[in-house]
């Protein structure tokens, strides 16, 4: 009986033997082929590129050639990863060379996760060009494990655009929903690729350490205004880019406009545009920027801000006002005392005597006269106190003059003795009233004015309906009277020298009064011409920079060569122009400083080369290749994952 039992399980034993030696064995779950292959002798180090051929031998030609690669290269290291990891080992070794063999033998888990990987063609053929920065990541083991970690985690679709654009790899790790969006719709309404490269370069210009934040931002314009998003960033850079954040509707809604100055209005006047959104329609806002540049107002409508919304809310005034008085009735405006009814007389003054009233508004905003005497009177009370504003002025230079004329002599005594000036003028119009004041206009028709005793009689006139003569009603009487003195003692020399003596007097006074004029509207126009500085005068620093944009043309000719100033800036100068406009909107842009790596004891230092700008930015993101760009970029999403914790509740260890 027992020698029955005891052959039974001897025969049991013998067959099961003899059906798992039948079988291939599997290693982590990847079979070999059905049939087994001797081991290599000791002393051959070449039959194990032989023994692997002909393991494979019966495998697609592209199996076959890999095998022999990996074999001839690595000989028996090949064959050890082919026996503990089967063919995904050899594609592995494949892709990442040396990288490979370092990671089987330092970090087997890392190799393991990779080696599963590379079963997806795109992921093996996105490793090929992330092979390099594998390398320089060699002692960074957190950053190493989470890069894969990300990568593996990534769907078919996404490792195939990663693959396809190796560089964006970043980019889809930190925003991978939006980013792969964004991708598929340009490849679905065929976005031109140099349209495509100048958004890339837009997107990376975004900085990842603080997260994905601004990149998400950045996406959602490129998404919604993809071809508008490309040419804005070509005209204007990075503010041309953004500003479709807020105006998006607008610029699409201006599509049959010129671009440039679409983009140049839209910047200089985002914040009164982005309130008036807030009760507008995007499409009315449009309507009112097409009709300012229809009527050619593009230059004095981009020079400063709030000047469109002048033209705006103004309607019509405002835009004569813009075309008279330039960009600077805008600040002028801004500076008076917040009153609907002002600000419309004012707007009239501007558009009826342009320089004339935008001098006095500046030089006056804040006096309360002032304000009521414009806000009752308007436009019309501008001549009477543009007249003697620059009385004293006038005075000054006049007496400055080493070979004054008889006329500019009278000239001088006539306006010191008047003593004229802005204030005395608003008081009198204020008190008086403007038709009281406009009675002394010089520039006034009337042949009667030169005849003799006029001024006399007038002071005489003045007198009985009440008011106070003003002193240069004074001081005409006074020439008046003088002139008539010469008269009389023309008459003591006979009718002759009467008539001469009248004839005299008659154009000396025409030559004071011509004098006296000419010399205030010389000087006014010189003041005109420096008109806007006095709002602008705020800090020495300030008033530099204002006469600087005013010297080069002002701000819309300045904003309409942006392009050119690009082209000239490295990609550290190009972020850093855009620093201001990005950190006021809570964004945060990449500052592209060269990155330091350690391998194997050795600093490795990745920079960008110097002088390359945005275009080179853009070419580098949609290569077909990883370099310096993506590396940097790559870099900063890791940074972003250090401080944050692992799926094992450990922090990651920093990069070296």
């Amino acid at each position: 009986m027992k020698r029955g039992i005891l052959l039974l399980v001897f025969v049991t034993a013998a067959m099961l033997a003899i059906k798992l030696a039948g079988k291939s064995p599997r290693l982590d779950g990847f079979s070999r082929p059905s049939w087994a292959a001797p081991a290599p002798r000791a002393g051959e180090p070449e039959s194990a590129a032989g023994l692997l051929a002909r393991r494979y031998r019966a495998e697609g030609e592209s199996t076959r050639k890999l095998v022999e690669r990996v074999a001839s290269r690595f000989g028996r290291q090949a064959w050890q990863i082919e026996q503990e990891d089967g063919l995904l080992g050899l594609k592995l070794l494949d892709r990442l060379d040396l990288e490979a063999l370092y990671l089987r033998e330092q970090r087997p888990q890392d190799f393991r996760k990779l080696r599963h990987l590379v079963g997806d063609d795109a992921a093996a053929e996105l490793l090929v060009h992330w092979r390099e920065y594998f390398g320089l990541k060699r002692e960074a083991n957190g950053d190493r494990a989470l890069l894969i970690d990300e990568i593996a985690a990534l769907d078919p679709a996404r490792l195939k655009l990663a693959a396809e654009r190796p560089a964006l790899l970043p980019l889809l790790l930190a925003e991978p929903e939006a980013m792969a969006e964004f991708l598929d719709q340009a490849r679905t309404n065929r976005l031109p690729e140099a349209e495509l490269q100048s958004i890339l370069g837009a997107l990376a210009l975004f900085g990842l350490e603080d997260g994905p934040a601004s990149l998400r931002r950045a996406l959602a314009i490129a998404t919604k205004y993809p071809r508008l998003a490309a040419r804005a960033f070509q005209t204007q850079g990075l503010p041309g880019f953004l500003v479709l954040e807020s105006l998006g509707d607008v610029a699409a809604a201006l599509e049959d406009q010129p671009l440039e100055q679409v983009l140049i209005l839209l910047l200089v006047n985002q914040d009164q545009c982005v309130r008036w959104l807030g009760s507008h329609r995007a499409e009315s806002l449009a309507e009112h920027v097409r009709r300012v540049l229809d009527r050619g107002l593009f230059e004095a409508a981009g020079g400063c801000p709030g000047a469109l919304a002048l033209a705006i809310d103004q309607g019509t005034l405002g835009e004569r006002a813009l075309e008279h008085a330039g960009p600077d009735a805008a600040l002028a405006l801004a500076a008076l005392p917040a009153d609907p009814v002002l600000a419309r007389q004012a707007t009239a003054a501007l558009a009826e005597h342009g320089k004339a009233a935008l001098l006095l508004i500046e030089k006056y905003a804040h006096d309360p006269e002032f304000c009521t005497v414009i806000r009752r009177h308007g436009a019309a009370a501008i001549p009477p106190i543009a007249q003697v504003d620059l009385a004293p002025e006038a005075v000054a230079h006049l007496a400055a003059k080493p070979d004054r004329t008889l006329a500019e002599t009278l000239a001088l005594g006539f306006l010191f003795t008047a003593g004229s000036n802005g204030q005395a003028m608003i008081r009198a119009i204020e008190h008086d009233g403007l038709a009281r004041v406009l009675e002394q206009d010089d520039r006034a028709p009337g042949f009667e004015k030169f005849l003799p005793l006029y001024d006399a009689a007038h002071l005489g006139s003045v007198a009985l309906r009440g008011y106070v003569p003003s002193r240069e009603e004074a001081a005409w009487a006074a020439v008046d009277l003088a002139f008539v003195a010469a008269d009389v003692l023309g008459l003591i020399a006979g009718p002759e020298g009467a008539l001469a003596a009248s004839a005299a007097g008659q154009e000396a006074r025409a030559a004071v009064r011509f004098a006296a004029r000419s010399e205030m509207e010389l000087l006014s126009a010189g003041a005109a011409g420096r008109a806007g500085s006095q709002v602008a005068k705020v800090s020495s620093e300030r008033l530099a920079r204002y006469w600087g944009v005013r010297s080069a043309g002002g701000v819309s000719r300045i904003l309409a060569r942006t392009s050119e100033a690009m082209e000239r800036l490295d990609l550290a100068a190009a972020s850093r122009s855009a620093k201001a406009v990005a950190a006021r909107m809570g964004l945060v842009l990449s500052a592209w400083k060269p990155v330091e790596f350690l391998r194997s004891g050795v600093r490795v230092i990745v920079a960008i080369p110097p002088q390359k700008g945005l275009k080179y930015l853009g070419v580098q993101m949609a290569s077909a290749g990883a370099g310096a760009i993506a590396f940097q970029k790559m870099e900063e999403h890791l940074k972003s994952k250090r401080t944050a914790p692992a799926a094992s509740g450990r922090t990651l260890e920093p990069a070296r």
